[in-house]
């Protein structure tokens, strides 16, 4: 039940539905899905979780660094329990939107090509998608490198869109260097802000240091970074070590992660709204800590892509009407702890 509809942008605004225009900005009017009281519960609730229960994360190096944080680490087991005090000091430690602040957001030439604050809603694509309709042909068929470069190019075209996460995959390219060929495809196409999939840490240090280069160097990229990345909790309450190793390395390069929930409730997670909505902001609030434990003072952000869990064709359907209430609590739950929000599209 949507249970109010204000906006918040102090601009003159024009448009109508979800969305409300000024001059090339577009802001969110603010539909609800939790009161006050409710998106504190959740909080308490995910505080309570990750004290009790922990989350996994076997990666050695993100072990040290929760230690160091003041998180409870069990070296054999791997699961690491959170103190409530230490999820306040690395809440305390983020730069929060709300006070006023904006994020600048950058292009491959450093130019800042909006702002991101409190309100503010842009577009991206996404989806690697394994299967390609051809708009020329009309055949349904693996998609190609030539693929990566086109929907990159139609990307950077439209002004709606200031992201490009990775929309098709490069299916006839050597597989162990897919990512790599993709990641130059729209480095070469894309000129605003881009993610890429993530492999492993050897892959993430080539797709850095060819970010690094086009920006002229270490120094220009981190100050003007323009690129995101993605911290993916496997749910229930785990984290890959890849992943932990490679925001790890994102960080000290300068890209800033988002960590983006994929559970699919009564399957990987629990059936309930409030169920869900606890678990997966426990793994948020966890993947938000461990940025403080790199290092103080990065800004993250946190999204998800969640559903249900449909038992009867063993799917997760994207388009079903409880992915919009993940998504709309789940941006009620950033601007709670004054980080920005990405949510996944049907």
């Amino acid at each position: 039940m949507i249970k109010n509809m204000n906006h918040y942008a102090d601009e003159p605004q024009k448009g109508v539905g979800m969305f409300a225009y000024t001059d090339k900005k577009m802001y969110g009017k603010g539909y609800t899905v939790l009161t006050d009281e409710e998106i504190q519960r959740i909080h308490d609730a995910s505080c309570e979780v990750l004290r009790d229960t922990g989350v996994y994360m076997g990666s050695k190096k993100a072990q040290d660094l929760m230690e160091a944080f003041g998180c409870d680490v069990n070296r054999e087991t791997g699961i690491i329990k959170i103190p409530e005090k230490v999820i306040e000091d690395a809440l305390e430690s983020i730069p929060k939107l709300p006070d006023g602040m904006s994020v600048p957001i950058f292009d491959r030439d450093g130019n800042v090509i909006t702002e991101i604050d409190a309100n503010r809603v842009t577009m991206s694509c996404s989806g690697v998608c394994t299967n390609y309709l051809d708009p020329f042909t009309g055949e349904r068929r693996l998609p190609t490198y030539n693929d990566v470069e086109d929907t990159a190019k139609l990307c950077d075209a439209m002004p709606e869109i200031i992201n490009y996460q990775i929309a098709v995959s490069a299916e006839d390219v050597p597989k162990p260097l897919m990512v790599v060929f993709q990641h130059a495809a729209i480095l070469e196409n894309f000129t605003k802000l881009m993610s890429n999939m993530n492999q492993d840490p050897w892959v993430f240090d080539k797709q850095i240091r060819m970010m690094q280069a086009v920006a002229g160097g270490p120094e220009n990229f981190a100050e003007k970074c323009f690129a995101g990345y993605g911290l993916d909790p496997i749910s229930p309450l785990a984290f890959d070590t890849n992943e932990l190793d490679m925001t790890i390395m994102g960080i000290e390069a300068g890209i800033m992660p988002c960590i983006f929930t994929d559970m699919m409730a009564g399957a990987t997670g629990p059936a309930t709204l409030a169920g869900a909505l606890t678990v997966t902001n426990a793994e948020c609030l966890a993947g938000m800590v461990f940025t403080q434990a790199i290092q103080r003072g990065a800004v993250p952000s946190i999204g998800t892509s969640s559903s249900i869990f449909d038992m009867k064709s063993m799917t997760s359907p994207i388009g079903a009407a409880e992915h919009a209430l993940y998504s709309v609590a789940t941006g009620q739950m950033a601007k709670f702890y004054g980080v920005g929000c990405t949510a996944g599209g049907g």
